[in-house]
């Protein structure tokens, strides 16, 4: 009974701390049942963390704990295939553009041609 008053009270100041930063009190609610901070992880990356836990996915827990998931890809200096076969069909340097730039580089160039 102790511990549940504990949690309670745990929580009760997380969510009053959280509101003052812009987390909901669910979203801090949430975090606190994981035993993360709210403000690292988003809605998304808690719900993720949650399953992987559920599942005793160690690996996908980690992955997530870690915010690998957060990497930028086709970033500018990073060249993927597809990012490669674009910029290829563009005329241009894959590193030098991220991937959203070689795409409106293609909207661009296709609307000229209409």
């Amino acid at each position: 009974m102790k511990n549940i008053a504990l949690f309670a009270v745990a929580t009760i100041f997380a969510a009053g701390t959280a509101a003052a930063d812009g987390i909901s009190a669910g979203h801090a609610q949430f975090a606190a049942l994981l035993g993360v901070d709210p403000q690292a992880y988003s809605l998304a990356e808690l719900s993720a963390l949650d399953a992987a836990l559920s599942d005793n996915d160690s690996t996908r827990a980690a992955y997530i704990q870690s915010h690998e998931n957060r990497e930028q890809h086709g970033g500018v200096g990073t060249v993927s295939a597809g990012k490669a076969q674009l910029a290829a069909g563009l005329g241009v340097n894959p590193a030098d553009y991220s991937l959203a730039e070689l795409s409106a580089l293609v909207a661009a160039q296709e609307s000229d041609k209409n």
